[in-house]
């Protein structure tokens, strides 16, 4: 498999400091959040598009590096926004979905084309729980989704407001809560958390592990970039990656993820792009180059034409 663009290994690395957001929401928790996340210093730009009034079309969302949509009230165009936020998804932008969005309180994105499309980290029941107030259970530590995030507290009145969910296939789970559904999960660029974001709802690193989402979906802060498979690596849920498998992993995972121990960074081929595969007509030359092949710094191996 060749790769034609990937995130460059050096150079090419940008901090989240460098990322913009968009929060699609419809009552009033949309500016109490905006300021938070303005406060982490994650973010350049967080801007509250109102969805109850206007779907925003997808050109709008194009020119951030990631949405926040949870629907705590019914949204202009349900079925729209959904397939906006979709087409967005094809095209590498990045979104964080949250309550209500997996409960019943005020539509739902079962049924739309995140649901049809195989979007969703989740499926399942689409009913609030109704439990005690719960607390967030760490499945996966090395996750960046929970980098300083060390508890988390959802309680309203004794409730935690939190979905019974299960798990798509292909998505995963990287901590869930007390009472044992999923409140942290990823299916390629769209993450679920599995909460209603409301500050008067939510204790603890509850910010942290929002911003993280919205930050290690758009832009990581190690960055991002292609390596090839080492004997010996697994997948998150253990199994077995056959050596020189092409993977797009967070720069310093090799050394922090056992599942990537050993892997090593794939060679760029002049005029084709990042690979693992051996293939004819090139040979190694000593230039280290970006994304952007020749004359870009960077830690791939610039394979040339013979």
């Amino acid at each position: 498999m060749v790769v034609a663009v990937a995130a460059g290994l050096a150079a090419g690395a940008t901090s989240a400091a460098t990322s913009t957001v968009a929060i699609c929401a419809t009552l009033g928790e949309d500016a109490p959040i905006q300021a938070d996340l303005v406060g982490t210093g994650f973010f350049t730009t967080v801007d509250i598009l109102n969805c109850a009034s206007a779907t925003p079309s997808l050109a709008t969302l194009q020119g951030y590096d990631a949405v926040l949509a949870f629907p705590d009230s019914s949204y202009s165009n349900f079925s729209q926004l959904a397939q906006n936020l979709a087409d967005y998804v094809d095209g590498g932008g990045h979104v964080v979905l949250a309550q209500w969005g997996f409960a019943s309180c005020c539509g739902t994105w079962w049924g739309t084309v995140l649901d049809t499309g195989n979007y969703l980290p989740y499926t399942g029941t689409n009913v609030k729980n109704s439990g005690v107030s719960q607390s967030l259970v760490i499945d996966d530590s090395s996750s960046p989704l929970l980098a300083g995030v060390n508890s988390v507290s959802a309680n309203s009145g004794g409730y935690s407001w939190a979905a019974n969910v299960s798990l798509r296939a292909g998505a995963t789970s990287v901590a869930h809560w007390s009472g044992g559904q999923s409140a942290v999960a990823f299916k390629g660029n769209v993450v679920a958390l599995n909460l209603w974001p409301n500050n008067t709802l939510n204790s603890g690193d509850w910010i942290q592990l929002l911003a993280n989402a919205l930050g290690s979906t758009s832009v990581p802060s190690q960055g991002r970039a292609g390596f090839c498979s080492a004997p010996g690596n697994t997948t998150a849920s253990g199994a077995a990656i056959p050596p020189g498998t092409f993977l797009d992993l967070g720069v310093s995972q090799p050394s922090s993820d056992p599942h990537f121990t050993g892997a090593t960074p794939a060679y760029y081929y002049q005029g084709l792009g990042i690979s693992c595969d051996v293939l004819s007509g090139y040979h190694k030359t000593g230039e280290m180059v970006g994304y952007n092949g020749s004359g870009d710094p960077g830690g791939y191996t610039y394979m040339a034409k013979n």
